[in-house]
């Protein structure tokens, strides 16, 4: 009784590449790195805050940023 877990095999027709947006890579590097940075300097004409949320969200689940209480964001420290 070697019962070493599970395997799932998928086609690989079925496997998606993960990659950021330009938008959203833009963010991030407004975000400086080991500080941190209130939403709102992240706000400006090209990006308005809907924009902003959106892509702060997709970095928070991808695990590349932390939001904080009080509106602020902080770069994940690897």
């Amino acid at each position: 009784n070697n019962n070493l877990g599970r395997v799932t095999f998928f086609p690989l027709n079925i496997i998606k590449e993960k990659f950021i947006d330009k938008d959203t890579l833009n963010i991030y590097q407004r975000i400086p790195a080991g500080e941190d940075c209130s939403i709102e300097s992240l706000v400006s004409g090209e990006y308005p805050l809907p924009k902003v949320m959106k892509a702060l969200l997709k970095l928070e689940m991808g695990h590349f940023v932390v939001m904080l209480p009080g509106e602020m964001v902080r770069r994940k420290l690897k």
